[in-house]
């Protein structure tokens, strides 16, 4: 539903307009579409989600063990860096994930399953289609591990 609702031109029209809330969106869908819709993404999310959070907690223990070695804590500063870092290998390393994932929330794309999808992209967009959005996932992600791997430093 998040993804539907932040795209608008996916949005049913009723009565001429396209305004839906959630609870609007969530009666259409159960009533004109298929309930499964509402968990369309949740194979991807966790297809995505999991590796993910692996890569970036193993990214951010490999970066404060090799250039902090001795450090028991590390400052705000340090822990901002290895934070940064880490965010940005692990969305670089899913993004094909999060294409999928997106597409396949959205409704639009009739995908037989995530693998088929993933050739698909390739065999029509390349590579390209694969990475599409990292720009903005990295502008919406990298600050903010950033900024909750500081908060965390200065709270342990």
């Amino acid at each position: 539903m998040k993804t539907r609702l932040q795209t608008p031109h996916l949005l049913p029209v009723k009565d001429g307009k396209t305004k839906y809330g959630m609870i609007t969106l969530f009666l259409h869908i159960k009533e004109q579409e298929n309930i499964k819709m509402l968990w369309a993404g949740t194979v991807p999310s966790l297809i995505r989600g999991v590796p993910g959070g692996g890569i970036y907690f193993m990214a951010y223990d490999w970066f404060k063990n090799t250039f902090f070695p001795n450090q028991q804590r590390i400052n705000t500063i340090q822990s901002i860096g290895i934070g940064v870092f880490a965010r940005t290998i692990s969305d670089v390393a899913v993004i094909p994930l999060s294409v999928i994932k997106t597409r396949m929330e959205s409704g639009v794309y009739k995908y037989k399953s995530f693998l088929s999808g993933m050739k698909q992209i390739y065999t029509h967009e390349g590579w390209r289609g694969l990475t599409s959005g990292l720009v903005p996932t990295l502008a919406r992600d990298v600050p903010l591990s950033g900024i909750a791997t500081s908060i965390s430093s200065i709270q342990s």
